[in-house]
């Protein structure tokens, strides 16, 4: 019980002064730099704080995992969306765009209208809603990861299972030789029965996501129609893959 009310003490300092050293922290409180420090390690598991040198700064509650990731690799995850736009979306066609940080930038580079998109991202119906005005927009009920803005659950899976698509659009937490997984078993489910619904599979993904073990496996790579990957990829990780499944190396910019 006192761990947790110096934990609410610490997150009401930090969100008045946004940032704090460790030794001021434990100067306010009048606790030893290494409670402190296993205070801060508690918040940031919690999403509440965010570490620094020294010290640690207040995460705010409107700024959410999915908008970092999208900061990370921007240029690639662009480049990777532009190519798989102008080439992979068809008029007429069923598309479910899975929620992520990479798959996000996709819709800014649709032009065509007459599609059916459907998807368990917030953010993307969102703005999918707003520019694509003539395209149809379904979003997947269920449980709302406030973190990724992601929807998951056993509503969600049933709503997938309803429908077949032409295409999905999906990314991972990392790639191996007998496929794509996740660090969450929630997202894992979600993906799985997403590969499952549609005719063929397209994973979106930066170079540094081959190679990567994960806590659980979602779609095998006997199951993915291509793995489209940055300019950054190196040939020799192209080429190992690709005598599992098509990979195509998109070009910069």
């Amino acid at each position: 019980m006192k761990f947790e009310l110096r934990k609410r003490q610490v997150a009401t300092l930090l969100r008045q002064k946004k940032e704090l050293s460790t030794d001021e922290l434990s100067k306010q409180l009048q606790v030893s730099y290494m409670t402190m420090h296993r205070i801060l390690k508690s918040l940031k598991e919690d999403g509440v704080v965010k570490k620094v040198h020294g010290g640690a700064h207040f995460v705010e509650k409107n700024r959410h995992i999915i908008d970092e990731r999208k900061q990370q690799h921007a240029e690639e995850k662009n480049a990777i969306a532009k190519y798989v736009a102008e080439r992979y979306i068809k008029s007429g066609e069923v598309l479910f765009i899975e929620s992520s940080a990479l798959t996000s930038f996709l819709i800014d580079y649709i032009t065509v209208q007459d599609i059916t998109i459907i998807t368990n991202g917030i953010e993307i119906a969102d703005t999918a809603a707003r520019k694509l005005s003539l395209a149809n927009i379904m979003v997947c009920p269920g449980s709302l990861d406030k973190r990724t803005m992601s929807i998951y659950g056993s509503e969600c899976i049933q709503f997938i299972e309803k429908y077949n698509t032409n295409r999905a659009f999906i990314s991972c937490s990392g790639i191996n030789e007998s496929g794509i997984g996740e660090g969450d078993s929630f997202l894992s489910v979600v993906k799985n029965a997403i590969s499952r619904q549609t005719q063929s599979v397209y994973v979106l993904a930066t170079a540094d996501l081959f190679d990567k073990k994960t806590l659980v496996d979602c779609v095998s790579i006997k199951n993915i129609q291509s793995i489209i990957c940055d300019f950054t990829t190196d040939d020799e990780t192209v080429k190992k893959y690709s005598k599992y499944t098509h990979v195509q190396k998109v070009e910069r910019g």
